[in-house]
This record gives C-alpha cells, structure tokens and sequence, in this order.
C-alpha cells in the first residue's frame, strides 16, 4: 500500500464485511474511495443482504487529476493513532510547528500519498475500476 500498490481484493472485503457490523454502521454510512476494482463493486452488491443491510445509493464522483494530485500531496495526517486528525499545508495547515491541532502530536504525510504514490494509485484505477 505504501508504494501505491493495491490491496488484494479479497482482503479488503474481509476488512468490509468486519467493519460494516460494527454498531457505529448500523443508522447509516458513507463509502468513501471503495469499491476501487469492479470485483469490490460485484461483491459489494452481495455484501449489504449478507449482513441483512440495504444499499440505498452508489455514486461515481469524477474529479480532474490536478485537483486529486493537490488535494492528496499537501495532506497531512496526526502520527498519534488515537488522533488521526487530518490536516491539510493548503486549506487546513497544522500548526507552525508540525503539529496537529487537535492533540498536539507531530502530523506526518502517509506514504501512499507521495505524488508518485499517487500517481500510481490513479494509474492503478483507471487500469482496473474506470467505466470504460
């Protein structure tokens, strides 16, 4: 994941069908960035009557690479695992010093979301999940 790579398919489906029976899930919830493959879209479809769900709506949001590349390169994430907050050096800078400004600790950019990272994640999309 960290060189950009993809996750096997059955084991993101594993991770869904886990975190889709949490309680938090139960009134609702948004996907965001999944599927990625149409295999995750075909086994999304079987997942929601497995686990007694409906699945109200699915949409495709396009957005232009340039936006996507400056949205994702300038991201920062808290390095404090109970934190997570996410900032952003464009539109929502940490402090001056590095910091989250939620808790305090160091924000960190994520591997996967170098601009080549990310590059090759775009790649890897329209390869394998784009409508075509």
């Amino acid at each position: 994941m960290e060189r950009g790579d993809r996750v096997p398919d059955s084991l993101i489906m594993e991770i869904m069908e886990a975190k889709l029976q949490k309680p938090d899930f139960q009134k609702g919830f948004l996907l965001d960035g999944f599927p990625r493959t149409i295999p995750q879209s075909e086994d999304l479809k079987k997942l929601p009557e497995k686990l007694g769900m409906k699945l109200d709506l699915s949409a495709n949001l396009e957005v232009p690479k340039d936006v996507i590349l400056d949205c994702l390169a300038t991201r920062q994430t808290c390095s404090n695992p109970d934190c997570q907050e996410i900032c952003n050096v464009k539109s929502k800078p940490p402090s001056p010093e590095g910091k989250c400004l939620r808790c305090g600790s160091p924000v960190v950019q994520r591997a996967d979301e170098t601009e080549k990272a990310i590059a090759k994640r775009l790649d890897t999309y329209h390869e394998k999940t784009a409508p075509h």
